[in-house]
């Protein structure tokens, strides 16, 4: 009975010293959290010789914008295309005329950024974006957050990001 009593009064030691509670669930910062970034072609997209063509696009994770606003879109299109500040592995897509399409990752806890660079036969306009990204907050009713779950659009001859 005594040992009883004097494990009781341990775990109620323990229980009232411990931060937080094991039943809820606790953001861990240095988690990767889910980001789903939408993508919407023209009818025209890629638009070479009278006729539209798909879009080859990489995206990039990166913990500091500086090095890959910098580079030559083409480089960054290479199949060894390492910018310093990049996060993980880059992802590729191919999109096609007239399509929306989402990409779903898991965004790593360091980064503040995705980059994004399109293959275009003649880019008139941009090539390469930097996108924002931000942790998902509570409160996904403010402006900020709606304009994050906008479409980046891929135009004719170049990326139009609302």
């Amino acid at each position: 009975m005594r040992i009883r009593s004097l494990v009781m009064l341990l775990v109620a030691a323990a229980s009232a010293t411990m931060p937080g509670c094991f039943c809820s669930k606790q953001p861990n910062p240095n988690e990767k959290w889910p980001y789903a970034l939408c993508m919407e072609s023209s009818p025209r997209l890629n638009w070479f010789d009278d006729r539209a063509n798909t879009l080859f696009v990489r995206v990039f994770q990166l913990s500091s914008t500086d090095a890959f606003m910098q580079a030559d879109a083409a480089r960054l299109l290479g199949h060894d295309a390492m910018p310093p500040g990049l996060l993980g592995t880059p992802m590729d897509k191919t999109l096609f005329p007239s399509s929306k399409v989402t990409l779903e990752m898991k965004v790593d806890a360091d980064a503040v950024a995705l980059g994004v660079v399109a293959g275009y036969f003649r880019a008139q306009g941009m090539s390469k974006v930097v996108r924002k990204v931000a942790r998902p907050s509570d409160d996904d009713d403010d402006e900020e957050a709606a304009k994050k779950k906008t479409c980046m659009v891929f135009g004719p001859n170049g990326i139009e990001v609302p």
